[in-house]
């Protein structure tokens, strides 16, 4: 089973192994149905800006400027951290950004600003 952290009161993040699905906390509502009820989101198009900063294009057709500096941390970032070229390489994939190395982040954390998982303090989830 994984574990519930949350980033703020609207959502929560649910990791199970090498995934992350988001649902409402205050429902509690199974990943698996609340996929059903709610689109999953997707990023269509990315662009590198300067720095770390690009221009995400989602399917419902929003457009937002997003620095991802803070989204960089560990050691699977580190190539993007260090060599802007590494960094500008960032592309679509599947539904969110990534890059050649595996590294990507949550379009839903891109999406609703939320706080890095790095960011958050774990609260323990009751049965």
């Amino acid at each position: 089973m994984g574990e519930c952290t949350y980033s703020d009161d609207r959502f929560a993040i649910y990791s199970s192994l090498s995934y992350h699905l988001l649902w409402p906390s205050a429902s509690r509502t199974p990943p698996t149905l609340y996929a059903k009820i709610r689109p999953l989101m997707r990023i269509k198009v990315v662009e590198p800006l300067e720095k770390f900063n690009v221009r995400l294009t989602f399917e419902d057709g929003a457009q937002k400027d997003v620095n991802l500096e803070k989204y960089l941390r560990g050691e699977v970032f580190a190539p993007m951290r260090d060599d802007p070229l590494a960094f500008r390489s960032v592309q679509v994939v599947g539904s969110t950004i990534g890059w050649e190395n595996g590294a990507d982040i949550d379009p839903y954390v891109l999406y609703y600003d939320l706080k890095p998982a790095w960011e958050e303090e774990p609260e323990a989830v009751t049965a």
